[in-house]
This record gives structure tokens, C-alpha cells and sequence, in this order.
């Protein structure tokens, strides 16, 4: 475990996310590669410009909920694949329902709880 300047513990987790821009209704999927309750990194070559707002819908590894998380999040950082670093996006979100904002922090507190040797896992101060 680290101490870093995030805000929130995450976990280092792959799984396919769905954006959709505010202004169209198509999505494309991302590549999730880290979840907190507060945001999500989103590997994408090209991303977002920061202050972007989109949708997402995903339901993580072992989301017990029947429905995926759906909610709305702002870009708050975005690096581009071409100087080969890694590309992508990291999004705070906002606009979560309440009793989703509860089951997100369950699952990754309860992940934290059952895998508290995990080095997957990255602490906050």
C-alpha cells in the first residue's frame, strides 16, 4: 500500500466502460484500469479534453448489483497516447444516485476488507 494524493483508496481493476458524450447518444467502451468511489481511470488513446462531461454505465469484477453504475462524471486529467506514456483519463463523478454511491463504496470497501494484503490496492493520506 502507498500514501498518495488521491482522495479515495483504488483499486487497480480491468474492465470495459461505457461513455457516453453528453452531446450524442452513442457510446464507445473504454477500458477501465482503476475504480475509487470517487472516480475511475479510463484507458483511451484519445481522450477527452479535461472538464468534458460524459455518462457512464459499468458494473466492475464481482458487482453483486443487478443493475451496472450509471452516472455522470467530469474528465480531471487526460494523457495522450501519442508521446507513449500511458493514454487515458482519469474522471471524478458526480451525479450518482445515492443508493449506488452505497453500493459502489460496499464493494470496494468490502474488496479493501477481504484483500487488505492486496498490492493492487493504493491508499490516500
Amino acid at each position: 500500500m502507498r500514501v498518495g494524493r488521491r482522495s479515495a483508496p483504488r483499486k487497480a481493476l480491468t474492465f470495459p466502460c461505457h461513455v457516453y458524450l453528453q452531446r450524442s447518444s452513442m457510446a464507445s467502451i473504454c477500458m477501465a484500469t482503476n475504480l475509487s468511489s470517487r472516480g475511475i481511470w479510463l484507458g483511451s488513446v484519445v481522450p477527452l479534453d479535461i472538464g468534458d462531461c460524459v455518462q457512464l454505465s459499468f458494473a466492475p469484477p464481482g458487482w453483486s448489483d443487478a443493475q451496472p453504475l450509471v452516472c455522470l462524471a467530469a474528465v480531471r486529467r487526460a494523457i495522450g497516447g501519442l508521446d507513449g506514456g500511458v493514454a487515458g483519463m482519469g474522471l471524478e463523478f458526480y451525479g450518482i444516485a445515492p443508493s449506488q454511491q452505497r453500493a459502489l463504496i460496499g464493494y470496494l470497501y468490502g474488496a479493501i476488507s477481504d484483500q487488505a494484503q492486496d498490492s493492487d490496492w493504493v491508499a490516500s493520506a
